[in-house]
């Protein structure tokens, strides 16, 4: 990134800025207010803290750029590319942004107050702890997106998408959602209070304070975010979500479908995984205990870093699936192993964590492993 005294010599001097290319340039601090900056080129650009007070940006190319901090108060950014940019703590109060390219752009903590939005295209932005009180959001699209904590009272949403979108502990309150999709998004103490909701069917939400999202199919990877312990998500099909970092307990996944999700440094405890399909998911670093796994099928799925104790794997199937290191497991799981799998993938057997088995005699329990499987080394 380049900063020039020339050429920002010559911008400060130049009402007219129109396509000016201003790409990859170090503009930090710049006072750009009032400017005319139609079709201009700022991608990748460093404008923090710039000041674009009523600064003309209409069709501008800010992909990319990083506008943290910047003061666009009732600047026109209307058809502007402003994807994955980033606008953290950006004032854009009373700023057009009608039919604007926001696609994964961070604008966390922003003011976006009395701003329009009219056809913003923000599918996967993040707006948490944004501001957008009485904005017009109509035609918008906010699919995929993070609202967690964002303020939309008096807000206008009328025809917006918000399919998988996160709102947890939005505040909705006095604002009009008229013909809004709001299917399988997560509603966690989401705030509608005196909210005109027409033509809104909440039906079909990822409501997490029930715990139960029996038969729902989510594709909603912000749940990946949330502690499922004591769920039901029996009959439930999950795409694409990564649980990592998390202690789940006590969850039934009963006849679910799992779709390329990505389970890793987490331990699973009491879950019951009976006649559930993992379709080409990832464990990494994940301790099994007290599963009951009998005639789960694991189809393209790989494993790394595994342990199982207490599993029940009564009929499991294993399809073409990758084990990257030997799969750890107690006694107890060792003898519910169907053979077919014995034979195809590694396991390594040990004699601690061995809890009903532990009263009899260590030689006993090795002649009952001989007799069955030769691969499986104990120590």
């Amino acid at each position: 990134m380049k900063h020039d005294e020339k050429i920002i010599e010559e911008i400060r001097n130049k009402k007219d800025l129109l396509y000016k290319d201003l790409s990859n340039l170090d503009l930090s601090g710049i006072d750009l207010s009032g400017k005319n900056l139609v079709y201009a080129k700022l991608n990748n650009s460093n404008l923090s803290g710039a000041n674009l007070i009523k600064a003309n940006l209409k069709n501008a190319y800010l992909a990319n750029a990083h506008l943290y901090a910047a003061n666009l108060e009732r600047a026109n950014l209307s058809n502007t590319n402003l994807s994955q940019a980033n606008l953290n703590h950006a004032n854009l109060t009373n700023a057009d942004l009608s039919d604007a390219d926001l696609y994964e752009t961070d604008l966390k903590k922003t003011d976006l107050t009395n701003a329009k939005l009219i056809k913003a295209h923000l599918y996967n932005a993040n707006l948490e702890h944004t501001n957008l009180a009485n904005a017009n959001l109509s035609h918008a699209n906010l699919n995929f997106a993070n609202l967690t904590n964002t303020n939309l009272e008096h807000a206008i949403l009328e025809n917006v998408k918000m399919i998988s979108t996160n709102l947890h502990k939005t505040n909705f309150s006095n604002a009009i959602l008229k013909n809004v999709n709001i299917d399988e998004a997560i509603v966690l103490h989401t705030n509608f209070t005196n909210a005109k909701l027409i033509n809104v069917d909440l039906t079909e939400t990822i409501n997490l304070e029930t715990k139960n999202l029996h038969k729902k199919a989510i594709r909603n990877y912000h749940l990946g975010k949330y502690n499922l312990s004591g769920f039901d998500l029996s009959d439930t099909k999950l795409f694409g979500i990564n649980l990592k970092n998390k202690k789940m307990a006590n969850i039934n996944f009963k006849n679910a479908e799992l779709y390329y999700i990505k389970f890793s440094e987490s331990e699973l405890i009491n879950l019951n995984l009976e006649s559930a399909i993992f379709v080409e998911c990832n464990f990494e670093t994940i301790a099994f205990t007290n599963i009951n796994m009998k005639n789960a099928r694991f189809i393209c799925c790989s494993f790394k870093n595994v342990t199982l104790t207490n599993v029940n794997m009564q009929n499991v199937q294993m399809e073409n699936c990758t084990v990257y290191e030997d799969i750890l497991i107690d006694l107890n799981t060792y003898y519910t192993i169907p053979q077919d799998i014995e034979k195809n993938y590694k396991f390594k057997c040990q004699y601690k964590n061995i809890n009903i088995i532990a009263k009899l005699d260590k030689s006993i329990v090795k002649n009952k492993i001989n007799e069955r499987l030769n691969s499986i080394e104990l120590f």
